[in-house]
């Protein structure tokens, strides 16, 4: 039986996932780097999902680098952050070191669900690592922590006080971080990145307005399509998700061109 590698510090989430792959999935509960490795070489793991909050991070940047190095082949991965204590270098890391991941929000998504969704046979690519690769470099690190973090939770519609609540960060407090990092109002950011990901799931992913709608986050296609053109400038059918990135780093430092 095919089994999932987890590294999951909290424990109703490691119950939560050996509940849900009872029957389909072995789930092999690792500590560390060189355990997680020492299963990888072992072969028929379909999926490793860890959680990076704190240093753990740290840990899954070992065990990939360890990996590379001994020519392991390295699994879907879905890493688990928790918005309010995450190790930005560290995921700069492994954005660095690995091609594709998904991200699963700690207070927003359910853990069950993220894991059921790699192993669906409609799992498709998400937008996460492409951009984040274009803002490195491009942001420093106080702005990237806010742009960033926007871009993770982007994937719905959100109020500020909602990222707030995500980030653990007061609201007040929050925005006035966004202006002394120079980069653009929460608000605005928030708005951008819902933007570029409905563009990418219209056309990098070929789902309809409707459905790209729904996912994220607005109750018709219209409501959707006119969040996205009082936030860019233009409704999605006339939007293109290179050009759209491009944009989005020029201007997510306030002072940038649009």
């Amino acid at each position: 039986m095919p089994q999932i590698l987890a590294f999951l510090p909290k424990r109703d989430e490691r119950q939560a996932i050996e509940r849900a792959a009872a029957g389909r999935h072995d789930v092999r509960i690792c500590v560390n780097a060189l355990d997680g490795l020492s299963t990888l070489r072992k072969g028929n793991t379909a999926a490793v999902v860890w959680d990076i909050t704190g240093y753990f991070g740290s840990e899954l940047t070992l065990m990939l680098r360890l990996a590379r190095e001994r020519r392991v082949t390295m699994p879907e991965l879905t890493v688990r952050v928790d918005l309010s204590g995450l190790d930005w270098r560290a995921l700069l890391d492994l954005v660095a070191a690995i091609g594709e991941m998904r991200f699963s929000l700690r207070r927003a998504e359910d853990i069950v669900d993220d894991v059921n969704s790699m192993f669906a046979k409609s799992q498709e690519f998400t937008p996460e690592c492409s951009i984040l690769r274009r803002l490195l470099g491009e942001t420093h690190m106080p702005g990237l922590r806010i742009v960033g973090a926007t871009i993770l939770a982007g994937k719905r519609r959100m109020t500020v006080s909602r990222f707030a609540a995500l980030v653990q960060v007061p609201k007040r407090t929050l925005e006035s971080q966004a202006r002394a990092a120079h980069v653009l109002a929460v608000e605005d950011l928030l708005g951008w990145s819902v933007s570029l990901w409905t563009t990418w799931r219209i056309q990098i992913l070929r789902w309809p307005l409707k459905r790209a709608s729904l996912v994220s986050g607005f109750p018709t296609s219209e409501a959707a399509a006119n969040y996205v053109e009082r936030h860019v400038g233009a409704r999605p059918s006339h939007l293109d998700f290179a050009e759209l990135l491009d944009r989005f780093v020029s201007r997510a430092i306030v002072g940038g061109s649009a």
